[in-house]
């Protein structure tokens, strides 16, 4: 999780704000920034109050776990506008999947999961661990690609899309995932 929050607030973040506003800083700096969000922030104060075992006040937590709570289905009504609006203007014709939103699933349900596959190979990982590995790999396209994207201006429709595509395939490629994996 960790790892796939890094890459994505910075590597592709930068891509996304580049693609909608044409430019974006990549600096060191700002590679940092990005990759210590408040995402990652918060796991490693979390995982340093376990380690040091100090409970944060049942306040703090039941105020946190609420927010938390919020955020999911916060984005994914973010992203379901998106899908409204893209029906209202097109019709169903809009949402049918494209050749682009193909490109996206081969990359996500075939490539990922493979490099992931072979990288444990490398690495002699196995059983769980690799199912975990190559499961995380093949995971639908992220909510947070669709607000980035409509954020920086870049294709939100185009996001949304794959999204939503990648999520109703995962349906079926997930099970069968498992059952490949053993």
């Amino acid at each position: 999780f960790v790892c796939q929050t890094s890459l994505f607030w910075s590597v592709g973040a930068s891509g996304i704000q580049a693609d909608g506003q044409g430019k974006a800083e990549f600096s060191l700096g700002t590679m940092l920034k990005k990759i210590f969000s408040l995402n990652v922030i918060v796991i490693l104060i979390v995982v340093a109050l376990v380690l040091l075992r100090i409970q944060p006040p049942e306040l703090v937590t039941d105020i946190t776990r609420y927010i938390g709570n919020l955020s999911t289905p916060l984005s994914l009504f973010f992203s379901g506008n998106a899908l409204c609006e893209i029906y209202t203007e097109f019709g169903f014709k809009g949402l049918r999947i494209q050749r682009d939103e193909w490109a996206v699933m081969l990359a996500r349900f075939v490539i990922q999961p493979t490099v992931a596959f072979l990288l444990c190979l490398l690495f002699n990982v196995t059983g769980l661990t690799r199912t975990v590995f190559v499961l995380m790999s093949g995971m639908p396209v992220m909510t947070q690609t669709v607000i980035l994207s409509g954020n920086y201006g870049a294709d939100r429709d185009y996001a949304a899309l794959s999204f939503f595509w990648t999520t109703c395939a995962s349906m079926i490629v997930i099970p069968l995932f498992l059952f490949i994996l053993g």
